[in-house]
């Protein structure tokens, strides 16, 4: 039986995610340009363009807006309108992967393949241009599973505001920027979260990057995408920055966690990156510290049955109705029923009161860590903080008076009134530090659920004891294929999923049009 040997060059898939305003083009640039230094072809699919080859978006292929407001809008419009006409979240995530059939169909039959068949082309990359929601990146994985990347680009939303009007402005023939900032704040907000869960949500989207990159240094950019590209492409002296060192423990950590709610781990770190306490939110353990797997007894809520938060909720919400009752404001029937029924039906979704944190028995991984780092005595004053999702305006005042003085995050946490409370404390996403504010900024670098599969080493020195050179021009991707089966799911995809959906949403294809 001869050797399984791993597929020469597979292909590549990488996701772009980034707010609107942010320079998607220069992060495709860069990226291009940094893959074919590795000898790898890049093709784009920009998938609004996408839009032109179904009969209902034809027209906006044909352009005539009256300004670039107009135009970013109608695209939003149209692309939560697929959504939710075929109630698929993904369906523009099925169009890309439409596109990557086609094209490398069209590139074999370029090729001359003698027998017909679908074969993964060698040393290609596509690249898509942009995912708007989270199952988009979803079925993304599911089809190409490790070949497929997603990178996702922050630029401060100060920048990304005065890009916005500014472009505004222009398409207008208008200098007067100022007078378009309402518009692009406006265009931000519904690409962050629109209030329809099939509308585009970059806010979800966005943290399940691979690779974070900083946008609003067109410097700092292009030395990170190479980075990232040298680490797929197995540079094997490309080790951990402080800041993924220190965010890959805060995310060990948050798998600790058996909250009812969601997993969020923290650590904190000196200034020379040594780590000196983590923390995770769970129910606090009698004597100091959270409960350990095995351990009895265990007072975790998971053991309990029931979230303490959603069970006061409740009762404060019964109760206000009750007495609302009682001074005549509201009917005097079914004031108990009221409040399950309002609660089930979401009608409360997005309000303060949805949002209550104080009920919960869990500590949180910011104070659990800082509780930690008290109980072993070890000083934090001047320390950074890394956790997995934006810290509560609970823990916020914590950080504050415990001295930290910058908290690297990845998640956002709408429920987070951090920002309000403390403005004159903190700067969320400043453009520069100050020292008399604490800092928090999101989360820069290799995502910490790839940490060990980027910086597992490769072979480091040869049959002499000498360090190996890195050639680009013969380095080899990391990922390793030896069958191509992700054709055959792609193929099912296209054969059983995209026409259903489109079908099902009364939507007929056409020819593609777009020049993407």
């Amino acid at each position: 039986m001869s050797q399984l040997s791993a597929l020469s060059g597979p292909e590549l898939v990488f996701g772009l995610v980034g707010a609107v305003g942010s320079d998607l083009q220069a992060v495709t640039r860069t990226l291009t340009s940094e893959l074919e230094r590795v000898r790898y072809t890049v093709e784009e699919i920009h998938v609004s363009s996408l839009l032109h080859q179904l009969e209902p978006y034809v027209r906006l292929g044909n352009g005539g807006f009256e300004s670039e407001f107009q135009r970013i809008r109608e695209y939003m419009k149209a692309g939560t309108e697929l959504r939710n006409r075929t109630n698929a979240g993904e369906v523009m995530a099925l169009l890309a992967i439409s596109a990557i059939n086609r094209r490398r169909r069209a590139l074999q039959s370029s090729r001359s393949q003698p027998d017909g068949a679908m074969r993964p082309l060698q040393r290609m990359a596509f690249v898509i241009r942009s995912l708007k929601h989270p199952d988009e990146i979803l079925v993304l994985r599911h089809v190409y599973g490790r070949a497929f990347n997603v990178i996702s680009t922050y630029s401060p939303r100060q920048d990304r505001v005065e890009k916005l009007a500014s472009t505004i402005a222009e398409s207008r023939g208008e200098t007067y920027v100022d007078g378009f900032r309402a518009q692009a704040e406006h265009l931000i907000e519904i690409d962050e979260q629109e209030q329809s869960k099939l509308g585009q949500s970059v806010r979800e989207s966005f943290p399940r990057g691979d690779f974070f990159v900083d946008a609003s240094s067109r410097e700092r950019m292009q030395d990170s995408l190479a980075r990232y590209v040298r680490l797929l492409f197995g540079h094997p002296f490309e080790t951990p920055t402080r800041d993924e060192f220190a965010m890959f423990h805060a995310y060990a950590a948050a798998l600790r966690s058996a909250d009812l709610g969601r997993q969020v781990g923290v650590a904190i770190t000196n200034r020379d990156g040594s780590i000196l306490a983590v923390g995770c939110n769970d129910v606090p353990k009698v004597g100091g510290g959270l409960y350990w797997n095995g351990e009895s007894p265990d007072h975790r809520d998971f053991v309990k049955g029931f979230d303490s938060t959603s069970k006061f909720k409740r009762r404060l919400l019964k109760q206000a109705l009750s007495r609302l009752r009682e001074a005549g404001w509201m009917p005097p029937d079914g004031s108990q029923e009221d409040a399950d029924s309002l609660i089930a039906a979401g009608t409360l979704n997005g309000t303060h009161i949805q949002n209550l944190l104080e009920f919960g028995r869990s500590v949180h991984a910011e104070m659990s860590a800082l509780s930690e780092a008290a109980h072993r005595g070890i000083a934090v004053e001047g320390a950074s903080m890394y956790s997995t999702t934006f810290p509560c305006h609970l823990c916020a005042r914590h950080i504050i008076s415990a001295g930290i003085r910058r908290v690297v995050y990845v998640e956002p946490y709408p429920k987070s009134l951090a920002r309000e409370l403390y403005e004159d404390m903190i700067d969320v996403d400043p453009r520069a530090r100050r020292t008399d504010r604490v800092t928090f900024e999101p989360f820069v670098g290799v995502a910490p659920s790839i940490y060990t599969e980027m910086f597992r080493a490769t072979e480091r020195k040869d049959g002499q004891g000498c360090a190996t050179t890195w050639i680009e021009g013969k380095a080899e991707a990391r990922l390793k294929r030896f069958v191509p089966s992700y054709l055959l799911i792609e193929d099912s995809v296209l054969a059983n999923v995209l026409p259903a959906t489109l079908v099902r949403g009364n939507i007929s294809r056409v020819e593609e049009t777009s020049n993407d």
